[in-house]
Formats: structure tokens, C-alpha cells, sequence
């Protein structure tokens, strides 16, 4: 290949013959160009333990405030004196961008990145909350709290999520575990400080507290330390300098081609951005029997495109802008058969909880169950969530569990959906209790193992974009299901909630199932192979 390119760079007559060859000739033996990067390898510790405390913190801010809303949805009802269903409004709006936006949110973290990403959503939460702490209006506070502060929470969240993933691939359920449970402690915590605050200095003294909390979501994104890429080099290539011609020398280390050898510029010693190795910018060539202007194997004259052509990849690109629109926001992963089963599996799941969370208090009324027991339910279920989600990362990184994450996922998401079609359906306030319980441990089981499988079905640096859909895709079933979840077809549409995620279970299932048959067949075609390769060496 060496020997090739200064024969062709000599600027002699005899560069022409040697050009279709050097077209012929792969670009190294290997296969493999150069400057190729590969994902980085999750180290599973190190620093990754810190990252995890990181988002710990982050997960516990926000988890805490949004248990507490409560108590501010109270005190903006006494303050605004407007009706119950008006105030709600705010929190519809909150949750509604905070899962909603998810794509845009992993859009930017591919683009700038976790670390980035996380920062400024720390100052944009922390700008947001301080608006909102000085409300003149309810529709102020949709804007100021339902959208700049719930966008900027979704920018936090979705990069903690995504970090874990690309830190962690065998105790990844556990560090998932330890995170979101910070979010527990956080419920724990933050609403007897809020009521404290409200009750000593007003709204506006409890709001300013929470928006200086959020300023530690920066400092959360500070530890979000990126990993390293693995660049991947062919040897025996020269890529520090190429030499063209006489004294004409190609840039350093970037194989990047000089404009004036480039097919895109033709009128100036402009480097561009295209990763092309200098050895290759001879085929631009035309069939001219001198090509040695000015020193160079390659005249400006002939690598200069006329002006249809650049209006052609205009018009081309306007063409292709829906595509690269979708490719941007994730929208092809669409494509992916289990990803796909994962994300509707994942809105069916949120619609049931969406359905159980709004009318468990309207049920217990309609069995005579007091205010205070539901109290106690709801007590009791949250002091389980923190054992169940650590327990589901012990079992979920467990070594004969980790192939089939997927799998254990499905059985968790239809366990927690037959219990969605039970508590309708009881009477007495012990089987209730209980079936609230098992409700919200399933629920939190999927809630913080989500992230661990989805990060098995996609690969690293396609994991902002996935998480992004599926968050958007939990936000259509929180905001579905209290709409369809009325009281005459609440037990049916659960019934049909249920139906849903047992065919994406059971879709699922098939899927990996096919994955696995595919696997194994080609694994054993390629150890035949290798048996009859040996065979037939011996036998020379």
C-alpha cells in the first residue's frame, strides 16, 4: 500500500495505471479502518461507586420534593383560593413534560453530553423553582414550575439513568437498586421539612430552601466523570504525517484532507472535518493525462464540483431532514422488535400504576375504609419499597439471572398487573392492605430495574436515545391512565391493561426465544467450520 502511494505521489506518468488498483486494494488487511472507536467498557466499581452516590443525591432531591407536593398543593389552593381540579393542573403539567421531553433530553446528552447535560439542568431546575416561588397566577406557576423546572428535572434524571449504564454491565442492577432508593430517603425526609417550613415561614420561605437544594444537582453532574474511548488502530500504517508531492504535507494525526485535494472545496489550503486517509484522495482523479499542477498529484481544476451538484445534495438533504430529525430523537429504534415490546410494555405498565395511584382512596370509600387506614396502606407500602428494590438488584445480579433479565422483567410487570385486577375486586380492609403492598413492591421492583434492562437490549451509546423513548412512553401511560380510568370503566380498562402486558410478555418471550435459536445455530456453523478447516490442514 506504501510502496503504491509514492509511486502515485512521485507525480509521474505512470499514476494512472495504478489508480484502479489502489481503488481494488482494502484499506488494510485487517478490515478494520483506523481512528475506529468502540464503547468503552463499564469498569463495575472504581469510580463508578461515586457516580452512583452522585445520582443518590440527585434521585433523593427530586424524589423528596415530589412526594412532598402534596402538602404545596394544599397550601396553593388556600393561597390562590381556586378549585381543586385547577390547581392539579400544575402537577398534570409537571409530569407531564417531565416524561414527555425525554427524547429531546436524550437528544442533547448524545449531542453535549451526561456531564453537561446534567449541569445545566441543575441551574434551569434551580431558575425554575425560584420563579415559582413568588407566583402572582396559576397559569405563572404552570410555566414557571410545569415547564422550566420539570424540563430541567427530566435533564438530571434521564443522564443519572443512562451513566449507570455505561459505568455498570454485571452489578448494574444493584447500583440501579442503590440509586433509585435514594429517592426513597428522600420521601422519607423531605416532607415533614416541608410541612415544618410551610407552616413556620409560608410558601414562598419553604420554596426558597427546595430551590437552593437544586442547585446540588450540579454539583451531582460534576462526578459524572465520561468514560474513555477505546481507539482501535491498524499497524503498520503511517498516520502521524503524509507527505504529497513536493513539500505539500497533509495535517497531523486527524487524517484530515487538505480542501484543495477534498471533492467538497476546490479554491483554498482549508482542512475539512472528512476522515480520510491521504492515500485515498488520489481517486478523485479524472482521466487526464497530466495530473502534477503545482506540485500535487491532483489539479484544483479537477476536483472542483460544479454548482448543480451542490444544489442536488441541498435539495437532498432537504429530502432526508425527516430522517435525521428521527434518527436524533431515537425514533429508529423503533425499528427493534424487543425494544419496541419493551417501551409499550413499559406504558401499559404506567397506565396500571397511573390507575391504582388515583382511585385507591375512591376504592377504600366505596368499602367503607377510612381516610386513616388508607393512611396506614400507603405508610406501610412505602416503608416496603426500599427492601424490595434493594432485594430486586441482589436477585437481578444474580450470575444465572443476568441472561435473562428480560425475562424476570416480564414476570414482575404481570405480577404486578394481576394485582392491579385483584384490589378492585376486594373488600376487607386486610386483603386490600396486602394487595396494596405487593402492588407497590412490584411496582417499585420495575420502577428501578427498568433502566438495567432496557441497557441490555441496546447498545451504550444508543442508551440516551432509548431512555428517552421509554420515559416518553411512561409519561403517555401516567397522563392515559387516570383519563380512562373513570368509575364505571376503571375494572375493565385494568382488565385491559393486563391483556396488553400479557401479550408483550408473551411477545417478548418469543422474541428471545428467536434470538437465542439464531444465536446458537450460528455459533455452531462456525465451530463446524473451524472443525473442517482443522480437519482439511491436517490431512495436508
Amino acid at each position: 500500500m506504501e510502496d503504491l502511494q509514492k509511486k502515485i505521489t512521485n507525480g509521474g506518468t505512470d499514476a494512472k495505471p495504478h489508480l484502479k488498483q489502489l481503488l481494488l486494494q482494502p484499506r488494510n488487511s485487517a478490515g478494520k479502518q483506523d481512528g475506529v472507536k468502540k464503547p468503552p467498557s463499564p469498569p463495575d466499581g472504581g469510580w463508578g461507586w461515586v457516580v452512583v452516590f452522585a445520582c443518590s443525591v440527585s434521585f433523593f432531591v427530586a424524589g423528596g420534593f415530589g412526594r412532598s407536593f402534596t402538602l404545596i398543593y394544599q397550601e396553593l389552593i388556600t393561597k390562590f383560593g381556586q378549585s381543586a381540579s385547577s390547581t392539579a393542573t400544575v402537577a398534570a403539567v409537571f409530569g407531564a413534560v417531565k416524561l414527555c421531553s425525554s427524547p429531546l433530553v436524550g437528544m442533547l446528552c448524545n449531542k453535549f453530553g451526561l456531564r453537561a447535560v446534567t449541569i445545566t439542568g441543575g441551574l434551569v431546575s434551580f431558575v425554575g423553582m425560584l420563579m415559582s416561588s413568588f407566583p402572582p397566577s396559576l397559569s405563572y406557576l404552570c410555566f414557571t414550575y410545569g415547564v422550566v423546572t420539570a424540563f430541567g428535572a427530566n435533564m438530571v434524571i434521564t443522564p443519572s439513568f443512562v451513566i449507570i449504564g455505561k459505568y455498570f454491565r454485571k452489578r448494574k442492577a444493584m447500583a440501579m437498586s442503590l440509586v433509585t432508593i435514594g429517592a426513597c430517603f428522600g420521601g422519607t425526609a423531605f416532607p415533614p421539612l416541608i410541612e415544618l417550613l410551610l407552616r413556620r415561614y409560608g410558601y414562598t420561605g419553604a420554596m426558597l430552601p427546595v430551590a437552593a437544594a437544586m442547585l446540588s444537582y450540579c454539583v451531582a453532574g460534576l462526578f459524572y466523570r465520561p468514560l474513555e474511548q477505546d481507539v482501535t488502530s491498524s499497524s503498520g500504517r503511517e498516520t502521524d504525517r503524509q507527505t504529497c508531492g513536493k513539500g505539500s504535507e497533509a495535517p497531523e494525526n486527524n487524517n484530515c484532507v487538505p480542501a484543495q485535494y477534498s471533492p467538497l472545496n476546490g479554491h483554498g489550503p482549508i482542512y475539512t472535518g472528512q476522515k480520510t486517509h491521504s492515500a485515498c484522495v488520489v481517486l478523485v482523479c479524472h482521466d487526464k493525462p497530466e495530473v502534477n499542477v503545482e506540485d500535487s498529484p491532483v489539479s484544483t481544476a479537477d476536483v472542483t464540483k460544479p454548482r448543480a451538484g451542490c444544489l442536488r445534495r441541498t435539495s437532498e438533504c432537504c429530502r432526508r431532514l425527516p430522517g435525521a430529525v428521527s434518527r436524533a430523537l431515537g425514533l429508529h429504534l423503533l425499528r427493534h422488535g424487543r425494544l419496541a415490546v419493551f417501551v409499550l410494555l413499559m406504558a401499559s405498565s404506567f397506565t396500571c400504576l397511573g390507575i391504582c395511584n388515583t382511585f385507591l382512596a375512591a376504592l377504600a370509600a366505596e368499602t367503607s375504609i377510612s381516610r386513616l387506614q388508607v393512611a396506614a396502606m400507603l405508610a406501610v407500602s412505602s416503608g416496603v419499597n426500599i427492601p424490595g428494590r434493594f432485594l430486586t438488584g441482589v436477585v437481578f445480579d444474580l450470575k444465572c439471572a443476568r441472561p435473562h433479565r428480560d425475562l424476570l422483567f416480564g414476570v414482575v410487570s404481570f405480577l404486578t398487573a394481576l394485582v392491579a385486577i385483584l384490589l378492585p375486586l376486594s373488600r376487607d380492609f386486610y386483603v386490600m392492605a396486602g394487595l396494596c403492598v405487593a402492588h407497590f413492591f412490584f411496582g417499585s421492583s420495575m420502577h428501578s430495574q427498568h433502566m438495567t434492562v432496557l441497557s441490555d437490549l441496546v447498545d451504550s451509546r444508543q442508551l440516551a436515545s432509548a431512555m428517552g423513548l421509554c420515559r416518553f412512553f411512561q409519561g403517555v401511560g401516567v397522563i392515559v391512565g387516570p383519563i380512562v380510568g373513570g368509575e364505571s370503566g376503571r375494572p375493565c380498562v385494568v382488565v385491559a391493561v393486563v391483556f396488553i402486558r400479557a401479550l408483550c410478555f408473551i411477545r417478548m418471550t418469543f422474541l428471545r426465544m428467536r434470538v437465542s435459536w439464531r444465536m446458537c445455530i450460528s455459533h455452531q456453523i462456525r465451530l463446524s467450520r473451524l472443525h473442517l478447516s482443522g480437519r482439511y490442514i491436517l490431512s495436508r
